[in-house]
């Protein structure tokens, strides 16, 4: 198998998208317009005449170094083929034609790669969550557990009713505001590639809003959901302080899946290593898959120190919100 490198200005982004469209492997995060928005230098590995891709997005944001990582709100990337199976040599093929310039490689793989045994190379495994919607809605009401239907009971009292004026500049507003103690890393140049990945998900029908508000107005919950090739992705969500005494969360999402049901469409959670979030998707009914996490490093001990205690920050904080 022929592998080359193509740096960014060089992908073919036409055949790359037309390549995602059609492959089992398909995941939003991996299409060139979404990351242009979260990862504007990224490059690629590609096979054949793009029967193969391999995404690397990078920066070299920590001491000048250059490090392939995971853009925030892309879960899952690495191979994507026309193939329903893909081989562990092939996928190895791949890592293994990385270019050696990357000294800090640290991302996810999507669910349908297998995990790869090589040298010098770390492997963990991650848990994601997601509801099969294609049952009736009183079937997955009926997965529910009795502590989420005394939530959406409870929900009922508020007077609580959807918001439709709530727009993409209002939604990252509400939602830098509520999470502002945990999201500091957060800054002006990421702020403007969240709303421009969020303005073309709209442009492009993709995206979907959908709030909670009371009777007076105010914004109890709200949630940014990316609906591509037959998977909606629960990709912004944020509650008030209001909305987490009333659970209007429970009730959102709710309306979610009885819009949704009856469609071949599959809920994506994106998962959680936190308890308390993931004990929340169970109780939606929601099952687990894997993927995995693969690192490698070039780099000195007391400078892999560091990384490590940066990447793990960054990603308790990301998983947090």
């Amino acid at each position: 198998m022929e592998i080359r490198y193509v740096k960014h200005e060089d992908i073919n982004k036409q055949q790359w998208d037309d390549l995602l469209d059609r492959s089992p492997q398909s995941r939003i995060y991996a299409y060139s317009w979404y990351l242009d928005s979260m990862s504007p230098n990224w490059d690629a590995l590609v096979s054949g005449n793009y029967e193969a891709i391999f995404p690397l997005p990078w920066n070299n944001k920590l001491l000048g170094i250059k490090r392939l990582i995971k853009p925030r709100l892309c879960q899952q990337l690495g191979l994507f083929t026309l193939d329903s199976y893909i081989k562990k040599s092939d996928l190895e093929a791949f890592l293994l034609a990385i270019p050696n310039y990357f000294k800090e490689i640290d991302f996810n793989l999507n669910e349908l790669n297998p995990p790869p045994y090589l040298e010098d190379w770390t492997v963990d495994k991650k848990v994601n969550m997601y509801i099969d919607l294609s049952l009736t809605y009183e079937k997955l009401y009926s997965q529910y557990s009795d502590h989420h239907k005394r939530n959406l009971k409870k929900a009922a009292n508020f007077d609580l009713k959807t918001n439709s004026s709530l727009n993409v500049d209002k939604l990252i507003d509400a939602f830098l505001v509520q999470n502002k103690d945990k999201i500091k890393a957060y800054s002006t140049k990421q702020r403007s590639s969240l709303t421009s990945l969020l303005k073309i998900s709209m442009s492009t029908k993709s995206g979907l809003i959908r709030a909670i508000e009371d009777n007076t107005g105010e914004l109890h919950c709200a949630v940014f959901l990316q609906n591509a090739n037959g998977r909606l992705y629960y990709l912004l969500p944020l509650s008030t302080e209001a909305g987490r005494k009333s659970g209007a969360m429970y009730f959102l999402l709710d309306l979610v899946f009885k819009e949704f049901a009856g469609t071949n469409t599959i809920f994506d959670f994106e998962g959680s290593s936190l308890p308390g979030v993931s004990k929340f998707y169970k109780g939606f009914g929601a099952k687990e898959s894997n993927f995995y996490q693969v690192s490698k490093s070039n780099l000195p001990k007391w400078l892999k120190r560091i990384i490590s205690i940066a990447n793990y920050i960054l990603s308790r904080v990301v998983e947090s919100i």
